[in-house]
């Protein structure tokens, strides 16, 4: 029996490519910086600390394996290669956490505006605000975080069903029906492009409603 409404945390796949551009891209985020939907699932800062170190492999096996003759010179010092990678991976992580706390304090104001409309009994504002929260947090790798995650959840559910209405005329799902879609989302199924469309067109039809 197909399910009629989303689980607790959903976890998306990546979408399909269809230009070459978007294969180059994808080659450099998922084999030189690491954003696997396996990281973009999980945002934590002790998963950056991984993808850091990740990272800072890769150039030190380039490293070794082509001009390993090379020697670091800092002020005259021979430095020990292994120390200025590790030195690498530190500054990497700094910057990737700091990129990932001040995507999460923007989340986090838009978060507080949404309660605020809401609890000014705008609902339809607050509603929004919400779904426009929701495909930024697909952008930002942070769908799943632990304090944006039910709303997301509750919104792409909102949008699924309102994509399998009478009332939709901006995006037709390529399921055969919403139960369908509510399977794939569960599933780890659906793509996260499908995902921002859905949400998209039920933003634009409450945005034209007013």
């Amino acid at each position: 029996m197909r399910s009629s409404k989303l689980n607790y945390r959903i976890y998306l796949r990546e979408s399909k490519i269809s230009n070459i551009y978007e294969l180059f891209h994808k080659f450099f985020e998922n084999f030189v910086f690491f954003r696997w939907m396996f990281f973009k699932n999980r945002p934590r800062s002790t998963f950056l600390l991984i993808r850091s170190f990740l990272t800072t492999a890769i150039f030190c096996c380039l490293y070794y394996l082509t001009i390993s003759k090379f020697k670091f010179l800092i002020m005259g010092v021979d430095v020990d290669p292994v120390l200025i990678f590790s030195f690498m991976a530190v500054i990497g992580y700094w910057v990737m956490l700091n990129a990932f706390y001040e995507k999460n304090n923007y989340c986090s104001v838009q978060h507080n505006d949404i309660i605020k409309e809401r609890a000014k009994g705008n609902k339809k504002l607050s509603k929004i605000l919400s779904l426009n929260l929701s495909t930024q947090l697909l952008a930002m790798d942070l769908w799943s975080h632990r304090i944006y995650s039910p709303s997301f959840v509750e919104n792409l559910e909102d949008a699924i069903t309102f994509c399998y209405s009478a009332e939709n005329k901006y995006f037709q799902p390529s399921y055969e029906s919403k139960e369908a879609c509510f399977e794939a989302a569960n599933n780890r199924k659906m793509e996260v492009g499908v995902a921002r469309s859905m949400l998209l067109s039920l933003q634009y039809s409450l945005e034209d409603s007013i």
